[in-house]
């Protein structure tokens, strides 16, 4: 038997192994562990032979011994009770990605795109977590109210490789309560890996000109994803090697997170909520923007912000002005309803930020009308006030409210009207 298997070459070993990704990777670790040096290579092509051979030889020597190898049980994400009210992490996700971020905040992501190199972001993240997609694949319950899902998205559009302008491959953190209610629908009772074709509302489906590529809008309700399901909990954080769900937390930000960033976790020192979002640039189409912005001006939204005592003014240029100015209409919707939500939690929850400084915001954006359109987008453009305004409220006042509940007590008709 042992001339037989010596007959074979290593790579039909391996191939005969049949080890999975997540023994692969222990395997790797294994070799990095006893040879540090490795570490030391500069060449990659040579770090990943050396690598491959150390595979192969452990493999072959689980056939010669015929015993399995001593590898670490994958961890078992089953809950061992419900937590759908005790979640240690809750998101708080925007359904409007036509936002550009400034570039100290943009993350790229991971594309599918051709000759597109993987981002060092993706592989920094999944290192610091100490976890892989074969991991999270192994979790076997069904999706549940209050997950939070970790969801590889494959945007496409009729089996075409997408336009430069948007981006075909996204990491999204959702929380499963906070998405669109047929989106919500589609993945209860979804298994991991299984694939889900989200359902189109006419609302979010207006028509098209056939010369305009399609928006991000539009691709992400027609979008196919793999639901991978995880709970970040401490359960979760200890079994990826951290003491504490803050330490996993503060390690994805590290990963994630440019210097200035990495500055404010330091300054907290406290959890933070971390939401990827996408850098690109197409808008969302006015007849859907319309219909989103009448909803938040109208009904009881605009009783709730007569709540907060904004001057007279800036109420009636919400409902009545800034939908006439079409120049950046899209980006100062989201800016405003994440500026209206956050001021929301930080009135109900009693945060020390001054009022003052919300509503010099909300002015600021509510009175560019008496600028010419030019002046406007120039400003705009030179001017990131608001959104690093919106950005380190949430981060710096609003993130340790946000981690210990597990759903947002505020308007959510603000962020998500259905």
């Amino acid at each position: 038997m042992k001339q037989q298997i010596l007959q074979k070459s290593p790579t039909q070993l391996h191939f005969q192994a049949q080890i999975s990704q997540f023994e692969r990777k222990l395997l790797r670790q294994e070799a990095l562990k006893r040879f540090p040096e490795l570490n030391q290579l500069e060449d990659p092509f040579q770090k990943e032979q050396e690598l491959l051979h150390y595979e192969m030889g452990r493999t072959l020597e689980r056939y010669l011994e015929k015993k399995p190898l001593e590898l670490q049980k994958p961890p078992d994400f089953r809950p061992q009770k419900s937590q759908s009210q005790d979640l240690a992490f809750s998101a708080l996700i925007r359904l409007y990605p036509q936002v550009e971020l400034p570039s100290e905040l943009a993350v790229e992501l991971e594309t599918s795109l051709p000759e597109t190199p993987k981002p060092e972001d993706i592989q920094a993240t999944l290192e610091a977590l100490q976890w892989d997609y074969s991991r999270i694949e192994r979790s076997d319950r069904p999706v549940q109210e209050g997950d939070l899902l970790l969801v590889d998205c494959y945007l496409s559009q009729a089996g075409e490789i997408l336009p430069q302008t948007a981006k075909s491959n996204q990491i999204l953190m959702l929380q499963s309560d906070r998405l669109p209610a047929p989106w919500f629908q589609a993945l209860l009772g979804a298994e991991a890996g299984q694939e889900l074709n989200f359902p189109v509302e006419k609302s979010l489906n207006p028509a098209q000109p056939a010369e305009n590529p399609p928006t991000l809008c539009h691709l992400l309700t027609k979008m196919v994803a793999r639901a991978q399901v995880a709970r970040l909990d401490e359960n979760l954080a200890k079994k990826a090697g951290f003491p504490s769900l803050d330490a996993l937390l503060e390690a994805t930000a590290q990963a994630l997170s440019d210097k200035k960033q990495a500055q404010w976790v330091a300054e907290i020192k406290e959890k933070i909520v971390q939401t990827l979002v996408s850098k690109s640039q197409v808008e969302l189409p006015d007849e859907w923007l319309d219909e989103e912005l009448q909803r938040a001006c109208e009904n009881s939204d605009l009783q709730h912000l007569k709540a907060f005592n904004l001057p007279a003014q800036t109420l009636k240029t919400l409902k009545t002005c800034w939908l006439k100015t079409p120049e950046l209409r899209a980006r100062k919707a989201d800016i405003l309803k994440t500026l209206l939500v956050l001021r929301a939690i930080i009135q109900q929850k009693g945060l020390k930020v001054e009022a003052s400084e919300i509503d010099a915001a909300l002015e600021t954006l509510v009175n560019q009308k008496n600028q010419s359109p030019s002046e406007r987008k120039q400003k705009m453009l030179e001017n990131h006030t608001l959104l690093f305004l919106a950005e380190r409220i949430l981060i710096e006042k609003v993130a340790t409210v946000l981690m210990q509940e597990s759903r947002i007590i505020c308007q959510g008709q603000i962020l998500n009207p259905n």
